[in-house]
């Protein structure tokens, strides 16, 4: 996950690339920093997930970070909070403030609903999220737009019941589009 000045690395990204990754986990940072041209923190510990799942850079040295709901709809799971906890931790670290909002982990570990994998544009000073919501779960949307607000960002919802089943949320179905 990754803004103007800093990525955060899943543990998985080095599992994935065995075979070319560096040694140390200073080699490693340093090779990202390389790559991507901003700093490079490796998560010691996350869901075992894509990171646009659990978390989202907004911008301004802040982060949102899932935390984990169990059984609010069928086929939900009670998820080990502490990787959830740890993620957030590590931009505290950084010195980024971190906000915590509600995610629904699929027991398949591939169905999420999830209100940080969203479309963010920034417009002067205007600040939008186009954040997902799921009609089963109307408390949690409701939550997911009051910490978006909290943040000063105007919530534009769009509905995504149909489209998380396949595995993935509002941010998995767009492109990340530079404008000029």
């Amino acid at each position: 996950m990754a803004d103007r000045e800093t990525v955060f690395i899943t543990p998985r990204v080095a599992k994935r690339n065995g075979a070319t990754t560096p040694e140390t986990r200073a080699a490693l940072e340093a090779e990202f920093e390389r790559l991507l041209g901003r700093k490079a923190v490796l998560l010691e510990e996350a869901p075992p997930y894509h990171a646009g799942m659990f978390m989202m850079l907004t911008g301004h040295r802040t982060a949102i970070v899932g935390e984990p709901v169990a059984d609010p709809v069928q086929g939900s799971e009670d998820t080990d909070r502490a990787p959830f906890d740890a993620v957030a931790k590590r931009p505290i670290e950084e010195g980024c403030e971190v906000r915590r909002i509600k995610v629904v982990p699929g027991r398949d570990g591939r169905t999420w609903m999830t209100f940080v994998n969203v479309v963010i544009d920034h417009e002067g000073d205007r600040k939008v999220v186009y954040m997902p919501v799921y009609r089963p779960v109307p408390g949690l949307n409701d939550q997911a737009e009051r910490v978006w607000q909290s943040m000063g960002f105007e919530v534009s919802r769009v509905d995504c019941t149909d489209t998380y089943r396949s595995f993935g949320s509002l941010r998995c179905l767009v492109s990340v589009l530079r404008r000029p």
